[in-house]
């Protein structure tokens, strides 16, 4: 992140460079003084000694100072997203049983929230891989999605 800031900057100062005399109080021909008016320019600190002369330069300060708000905008951005998503900790019963549910045979497992949160709008997919071997007696593997039916149970231990 610091070398693009870097390389954007540089070549900000080489632009400002070109444009001779489009900086006030910078050094004749001072790269260094057209490389710290770009830092001065893209943070928005400004510190009043330098500034555009000519309309190359002041159109090349609004395009950086564009630049910029967009950048920090992008990166406060990313930033935000990347620690405002919560992880799930999930935990799946190491048990599945088959048992029958309405007098069907019902694949049943258990899973739970780690946490001390609430989950909301969860969703679940869950597929069976399945041998099969079709009429010429080729084996192959099937997926199949299964329909899930949720049923929240309450437990309560009461000590006596």
């Amino acid at each position: 992140m610091s070398v693009f800031y870097l390389f954007l900057n540089l070549g900000f100062a080489l632009a400002y460079f070109l444009g001779i005399d489009g900086i006030e109080n910078a050094i004749e021909g001072s790269f260094s003084d057209a490389f710290f008016f770009s830092i001065h320019t893209f943070s928005t600190i400004g510190y009043g000694n330098m500034y555009p002369t000519t309309l190359y330069t002041h159109i090349l300060v609004t395009l950086e100072a564009f630049v910029s708000l967009l950048g920090i905008a992008l990166i406060t951005g990313l930033a935000f997203a990347r620690f405002s998503q919560s992880n799930a900790k999930i935990l799946f019963s190491d048990v599945v049983v088959v048992l029958p549910y309405d007098n069907v045979p019902t694949l049943m497992l258990r899973v739970s929230n780690q946490r001390k949160n609430y989950i909301l709008e969860a969703k679940m997919r869950v597929y069976l891989m399945w041998d099969e071997v079709s009429k010429e007696g080729d084996f192959f593997r099937r997926v199949h999605e299964l329909n899930l039916l949720i049923i929240f149970a309450l437990l309560i231990a009461i000590d006596k």
